[in-house]
C-alpha cells in the first residue's frame, strides 16, 4: 500500500529528481530545488533534513520499482531470450535522462555520502539478483557454469570506462553507453542453442 504524499513533499521529490538528473547531485543545491518546485526552504526541512536525505529517498523509490519489476518478470511464463530482452529494456529506462554529472556522483564520488548510500543499496539489489539468477539456472534458462557474481564485477569495471573520454567519445551519451555494457554482459549468460 502506497502512504499519502504532500503536494509539496511531491513537488520537492519530482523537481530534485529532473534536477539530480539534469546536473547532477553535487551542481544542485536546496535553495534551486525549492526555487524550481515554488516551495519554501523551511518547507524543504519539513519535510527533509538534508539534500542527501532527499537523493535518498528519490532512488530508494527507482530501487523498489525497479526491483519489483525485475522479479515480476523473472518469474513471468516467457522465454528466456525475453527475459534477457527485458532485463537490457529495464536498464535503460531505469537510466534514461540521468546525466553522466548524476551517475559519476553516484559512482566515482569514492567518499561521499551518496556514493556509500547507492553502493549498500547495489550489494542488496545484487544479492536478490544472485538469487533469481541461480533459480534460473536451476530451471535451464542460463548456463550451469555461468557465475552470478562476475556480472556485477565485471559491470563496475566496465563502468569505470566511463572516466575514459576516448571510450565515451564513442557513445553519444551515458545512456548508449551503458546499453552497451549491458548487451556485452547480458548476452553472454544465455544457454548456447
Amino acid at each position: 500500500m502506497k502512504r499519502e504524499i504532500n503536494p509539496k513533499q511531491k513537488a520537492l521529490l519530482d523537481t530534485a529528481k529532473d534536477l539530480f538528473w539534469k546536473f547532477g547531485y553535487k551542481k544542485v543545491s536546496i535553495e534551486e530545488i525549492c526555487r524550481k518546485a515554488n516551495v519554501s526552504k523551511m518547507t524543504f526541512y519539513k519535510f527533509f533534513p538534508n539534500k542527501l536525505q532527499i537523493a535518498k529517498e528519490i532512488l530508494l523509490v527507482l530501487y523498489e520499482t525497479a526491483s519489483k519489476n525485475f522479479e515480476e518478470m523473472m518469474h513471468s511464463d516467457i522465454t528466456p531470450k525475453e527475459k534477457i530482452h527485458r532485463i537490457i529494456l529495464m536498464k535503460m529506462e531505469n537510466t534514461n535522462q540521468i546525466s553522466k554529472e548524476f551517475l559519476d556522483d553516484m559512482y566515482f564520488d569514492l567518499n561521499s555520502d551518496l556514493h556509500k548510500f547507492v553502493m549498500e543499496q547495489t550489494d542488496k539489489i545484487w544479492q536478490s539478483t544472485f538469487q533469481t539468477f541461480r533459480e534460473a539456472q536451476a530451471k535451464g534458462w542460463f548456463r550451469e557454469d555461468f557465475k552470478p557474481e562476475f556480472v556485477i564485477a565485471a559491470s563496475f569495471k566496465m563502468m569505470e570506462l566511463m572516466n575514459d573520454e576516448k571510450v565515451m567519445s564513442l557513445y553519444g551519451n551515458a545512456q548508449d553507453f551503458i546499453k552497451e555494457i549491458t548487451n556485452f554482459v547480458a548476452f553472454g549468460i544465455t544457454p548456447e542453442q
